[in-house]
């Protein structure tokens, strides 16, 4: 292929390497357009279930919690 880095089998890291050097570093993670498109589609599924009240069940749970806190754990 043209353009393209060759592979080294003796150094399979030489490629990313030669790419890393062309001044062109993306690193890693999503471009901030990306990540923000995924947070909308993560809120426009989501939404609703954030919006449910606590079940009580739960709230007793975190309460126990909270008061086993202060008791020097």
């Amino acid at each position: 292929m043209a353009g393209s880095p060759k592979r080294d089998a003796k150094n399979p890291g030489a490629a990313a390497k030669q790419g890393a050097t062309d001044g062109h570093d993306p690193g890693p993670g999503l471009d901030r357009v990306i990540q923000a498109q995924i947070g909308d589609k993560l809120r426009a599924m989501y939404g609703e279930l954030v919006e449910q009240p606590v079940p009580d069940r739960l709230t007793a749970i975190l309460d126990r919690l909270s008061a086993g806190k202060g008791s020097g754990r």
